[in-house]
């Protein structure tokens, strides 16, 4: 549910959001990391988590 008044606030979240977790797939993805499973576990959460919030703003899109 987006309230109607405060599309835009929702809609700049949503994209500073994916952009914050771009940068953090960026440095594990850039970092030595002795398990490599770690780094597929953390690349599958930044995409569900990158995922449901491009969700959240298609939503709020509506109210433009």
């Amino acid at each position: 549910m987006v309230l109607e008044a405060f599309w835009w606030l929702e809609r700049a979240a949503a994209i500073l959001f994916m952009f914050s977790m771009g940068v953090y797939e960026a440095v594990i993805i850039g970092t030595t990391v002795t398990q490599p499973s770690i780094r597929i576990e953390t690349t599958y959460f930044v995409i569900f988590a990158i995922l449901t919030f491009a969700t959240r703003r298609v939503k709020s899109r509506c109210y433009v």
